[in-house]
């Protein structure tokens, strides 16, 4: 849900699974077709990922990565996604800490480089501020806040994984005035339906 360019859907397409990735963007849904194009099994749909063109039974597990975090009424997805996979269904999702933090404390980094010289222009981000004042779960410092949300869809054997790993990675690629004051940890929501 929410693929993106199909980064994820393209992972999970190599590993031999039947893949529908949706998509909101037309231009990120293109390129994900691009990407999935190399796969028979995998076909993008375009579409909101909080209420997705998948009818109930077509899938068995439902994935995101850096997507509920966004939704102003993430449990309303999660009881959505559950009815795709049915009874024996599970849902999956990639998220992080603090991340509305982070891309605060990102805008004043790159306000102090620009004083300094050394500038560079930030990323490009798939939301701004402004759209996710309302969502619940955009600067959670807990893990525990988003498992409340999938124990309140109906879900069972909700649990969390931490992906300090990915966290870690993405430190190494970072300036270190960046590591210094980063907050945002990885984690992932596994549950069943």
């Amino acid at each position: 849900m929410g693929c993106g360019t199909g980064i994820i859907a393209g992972y999970l397409a190599q590993l031999g699974y039947e893949v529908i990735a949706v998509e909101f963007a037309e231009s990120r849904a293109e390129l994900a077709r691009q990407r999935l194009s190399p796969f028979p099994h995998a076909a993008v749909r375009l579409g909101d990922a909080a209420n997705p063109p998948i009818a109930p039974g077509e899938v068995d597990a439902v994935v995101s990565r850096n997507l509920l975090w966004l939704l102003p009424d993430p449990r309303a997805a999660v009881i959505r996604w559950a009815k795709l996979t049915g009874s024996n269904g599970r849902i999956a999702a990639i998220d992080s800490l603090r991340r509305i933090d982070h891309r605060k404390r990102s805008r004043r980094i790159n306000t102090i480089r620009q004083l300094h010289g050394r500038y560079r222009r930030a990323k490009a981000h798939s939301a701004e501020l402004s759209h996710v004042a309302a969502a619940p779960l955009p600067n959670i410092a807990h893990p525990q806040q988003a498992v409340d949300t999938w124990l309140q869809a109906g879900l069972a054997n909700v649990r969390t994984e931490n992906l300090a790993w990915i966290t870690a990675v993405k430190h190494y690629y970072e300036s270190p005035v960046s590591r210094a004051l980063a907050l945002s940890q990885y984690y992932a929501v596994l549950g069943d339906c």
